[in-house]
């Protein structure tokens, strides 16, 4: 920290490194009552600050699975290939 004194003047010049990362923690919310679901609402109003991650359903566990944009990509190549052309830039 480097401090400088003037007459009429006081200069703060500080540097701060911040080394710790954003502490994480684990949640378990009952969301089969009214308390739980208000509660997940609450936390799902701050994406910055807090992700929700849920659990897949016991039929898909083990299966591979696809998110929306690889879905479409996979559709797209199957589009792509059964017209001879490239319908991502129709």
């Amino acid at each position: 920290m480097l401090c400088e004194t003037t007459d009429k003047k006081i200069l703060y010049l500080c540097t701060n490194e911040i080394s710790n990362p954003m502490q994480t923690i684990n949640v378990q919310i009952d969301i089969t009552s009214p308390t739980g679901r208000r509660l997940l609402r609450e936390v799902e109003k701050h994406p910055k600050t807090a992700k929700v991650e849920y659990p897949l359903p016991e039929g898909i566990v083990g299966q591979q699975t696809f998110t929306l944009d690889e879905a479409f990509e996979k559709c797209y190549d199957i589009l792509s290939e059964n017209y001879g052309t490239d319908v991502r830039k129709l």
